[in-house]
């Protein structure tokens, strides 16, 4: 098990790389139920969820053939705050 999936538990909402789409629902990860437990598993600790999910961020940007940073900042990082 890795990083990620620890954190996201096995609720199979996880990333398809280089795409970034979620594995279960097809929509752009992190997708709704993926943030909800993102944000259970991270709590009160804002901060380290963003700093997180900025850590991804930078992953997707280098994996993804034509990464819009803006869009991706918002589909990463914005939510968390």
């Amino acid at each position: 098990m890795n990083a990620l999936e620890a954190r996201i538990g096995g609720n199979g909402h996880q990333p398809e790389r280089p795409s970034w789409d979620c594995l279960s629902c097809r929509q752009p990860w992190p997708c709704p139920p993926a943030r909800v437990k993102l944000g259970e598993t991270y709590g009160p600790d804002r901060i380290g969820l963003g700093m997180y999910m900025g850590a991804l961020l930078l992953a997707a940007v280098i994996e993804m053939p034509e990464p819009a940073p803006d869009d991706l900042f918002q589909r990463f990082v914005a939510w968390t705050r």
